[in-house]
């Protein structure tokens, strides 16, 4: 995977999106990595708990990766959507609790991602929002 890492130690998987340049913004590469490695995780009998978070120190998830999206035709952008929406629910179904470590932004699809998560730990200088809400926009992952 180009763009997520799935470590396993002592029954813990811990998933991280590591597109830091891009303060782990989520286009369709990232969200088919995220949705491959949660099914991994969730069917591997050695994980108990699956711990999601964004590598360095800015962001969880800076929300949906606005260049790609303003590059999408609209049959794109409704596939982009039903990707996102697919994955906030493998993530909120999971027969294995999701905790998502948030260090820094968790912005958008970021803080949709967290809600459907079981149990959210946030750094105390972290950034939580639905920032499409401002723009009039409904989230589209389900928040």
């Amino acid at each position: 995977m180009k763009y997520i890492r799935v470590e396993i130690k002592d029954h813990i998987a811990t998933v991280t999106i590591d597109r830091q340049d891009a303060l782990n913004a989520m286009n369709l590469e990232v969200i088919s990595e995220l949705k491959q490695a949660f099914e991994s995780c969730i069917e591997d009998s050695q994980v108990g708990v699956i711990i999601l978070t964004g590598a360095g120190e800015k962001a969880f998830i800076a929300g949906a990766d606005i260049k790609a999206m303003q590059k999408m035709k609209p049959f794109e952008a409704l596939e982009f959507g039903k990707s996102g929406q697919e994955l906030t629910r493998i993530i909120e179904n999971s027969s294995k609790p999701v905790i998502a470590a948030v260090n820094g932004f968790a912005l958008g699809g970021g803080c949709e991602i967290l809600l459907h998560s079981n149990h959210v730990q946030a750094h105390l200088e972290s950034y939580i929002g639905l920032t499409e809400a401002a723009l009039g926009i409904l989230p589209a992952w389900g928040g």
